[in-house]
């Protein structure tokens, strides 16, 4: 598959993005879930770009994401992930050997990268989930009006190769009627402490947006973590397209070195 903005004049200004982003960050070398109440505005941004992401026909129509829809016999949709009490609680999908997936709690920190996209969340039942694995677009879409719970996609990697280094996650994201759209990148000790995060839980996105940059950085990562974790999460209606997804070492060398962690969505530096 071929990526990224097309030839198209308006899409190489797009393309700007994310140059502007690296010259406020620069040097790339070579779950934080707690919902703010928002009303979204369901137009697109005025001062979006167009960018055209192509692979997948049609993603975005009219300045929002179509729907998501699932992959023909994805494995992941034949698991039942109805809370067997029918209490909500955040819980995962994830490959337990010869090509079979359970669902069960998130109780731990389970490596599952750094190319598989586990199902997590308090509504995996609620929610159509199309994770590839050709480096085509992902999605997570409400399957009605009022989804409980939230879903997710994740990855959870092996945090040897970034301790001591500040790490970058980069995408490109699109999405439609959403109600709320949340990306986060941390590293932690198992599951219950968090070395270093990054989140954009402070920066409530929703409604109608074509595609759109989105860029989180945390770092030095502790030599105590175990594991990095990265993704996306929809809460309520709507669908969100994620595009060429992006884990990165900042090199060493880059100038104006930073600490603490940064999380931008489109221009918007936090």
């Amino acid at each position: 598959m071929k990526g990224g903005p097309t030839d198209n004049p308006r899409c190489k200004q797009a393309a700007g993005i994310f140059a502007f982003l690296a010259m406020a960050i620069p040097g790339v070398a070579g779950p934080m879930l707690a919902l703010a109440q928002t009303s979204p505005d369901s137009r697109p941004d005025a001062d979006e770009k167009e960018v055209v992401v192509t692979g997948v026909r049609d993603i975005v129509v009219n300045g929002r994401a179509r729907h998501c829809h699932k992959l023909r016999n994805d494995p992941l949709d034949a698991v039942d992930a109805t809370p067997p009490d029918g209490v909500r609680r955040q819980s995962e999908i994830v490959p337990v050997g010869n090509g079979r997936f359970a669902f069960g709690p998130s109780d731990e920190a389970r490596v599952t990268g750094p190319v598989f996209w586990a199902r997590a969340g308090t509504g995996i039942d609620q929610y159509v989930f199309r994770a590839p694995t050709n480096g085509s677009a992902l999605c997570i879409g409400a399957k009605w009006p009022d989804p409980e719970g939230w879903g997710q996609l994740r990855r959870i990697v092996d945090v040897t190769p970034y301790r001591g280094k500040r790490v970058r996650f980069t995408a490109w994201a699109a999405t439609g009627d959403t109600r709320l759209v949340r990306f986060w990148l941390a590293a932690g000790k198992g599951t219950q402490r968090l070395t270093n995060g990054g989140n954009t839980n402070n920066q409530p996105w929703g409604g109608n947006h074509g595609w759109t940059p989105i860029l989180l950085e945390i770092g030095p990562i502790s030599a105590e973590a175990d594991h990095i974790s990265y993704g996306f999460l929809l809460w309520g209606h709507g669908d969100v397209w994620i595009y060429n997804p992006k884990l990165e070492i900042v090199a060493d060398d880059a100038p104006g070195a930073r600490t603490g962690s940064v999380a931008i969505i489109g221009a918007s530096q936090h």
